[in-house]
């Protein structure tokens, strides 16, 4: 018997934010997470959240169920390197790092996942592989991603595709949002004005897409008149090729995560 639930290796933004996540859904106790870092800032920030620090990574391995690989990709290797495992299960957040080489590495059962930065206020989308696990296994890697927002179970396959939509998505929204927020400006109001203007736009709009069951094309149809303003707008996106760019710069993501997952 495992003296803790879930250990956590690595606790940078995206783990600290899981962590809290799994605490106000009570998913489990404080007391259940044991958390090692080699940065004895995180550690002690951990340790501030009511965590519990481990004294080295080996401990992650003695003493904990489910361990939460956190690291960076390219640090993988010279994370586990001489840990002993024991029968752990291991869920990992690493972008491009695939099940087999996690399984082949450690001798463990793994489970993939592809959280999104929203995660870091309860807002995010992650996209979850724990077809590796057992019935109770998979429930708890659910819970702990249902902790920090949505989850869309998907094979492993479909990562790449994952990382090109949702994964690195948030960068696309911010860039928009800019190029909304400028031109408001150039209209008259100042940046916290548009700003106010546009963010709240998208995440009203966004919400309105949630609920309902309607197809888009229908919704901005809604919003345009003929003869009226919001058709020029639309008019001037498409003729730009709107589109077709966004398909050409998620398909330059999908591409490139292809590469690093084939490292």
């Amino acid at each position: 018997m495992k003296t803790y639930k879930l250990g956590i290796l690595g606790y940078g933004n995206m783990a600290s934010a899981i962590a809290g996540g799994i605490l106000k859904k009570n998913v489990l106790r404080a007391g259940q997470i044991l958390v090692c870092d080699s940065d004895p800032k995180k550690t002690d920030a951990a340790r501030a959240a009511g965590f519990c620090p481990a004294r080295d990574h080996q401990q992650l391995a003695d003493d904990c169920e489910f361990v939460l690989l956190s690291v960076k990709p390219q640090m993988f290797e010279e994370a586990v390197r001489g840990i002993r495992f024991e029968q752990n299960v291991l869920i990992s957040i690493m972008a491009g790092v695939r099940i087999d080489r996690i399984e082949s590495l450690t001798g463990c059962r793994a489970a993939r996942i592809m959280p999104n930065t929203p995660a870091l206020v309860g807002k995010g989308i992650s996209a979850v592989d724990a077809s590796h696990l057992t019935t109770s296994g998979r429930q708890f890697v659910l819970e702990i991603f249902g902790a920090v927002g949505e989850v869309l179970e998907c094979p492993e396959d479909k990562m790449d595709g994952v990382t090109a939509v949702s994964g690195s998505g948030p960068a696309y929204v911010y860039l928009w949002l800019d190029s909304l927020i400028r031109a408001g400006q150039k209209l008259g109001f100042s940046e916290a004005e548009a700003r106010k203007l546009a963010v709240q736009t998208f995440a009203g709009a966004a919400e309105m897409v949630k609920q309902s069951e309607e197809p888009l094309e229908v919704l901005i149809d809604r919003v345009c008149s003929k003869g009226g303003t919001t058709i020029e707008a639309v008019k001037t996106f498409r003729s730009g090729g709107q589109y077709e760019l966004t398909e050409e710069a998620v398909r330059a993501c999908f591409q490139r995560s292809r590469e690093l997952s084939s490292l």
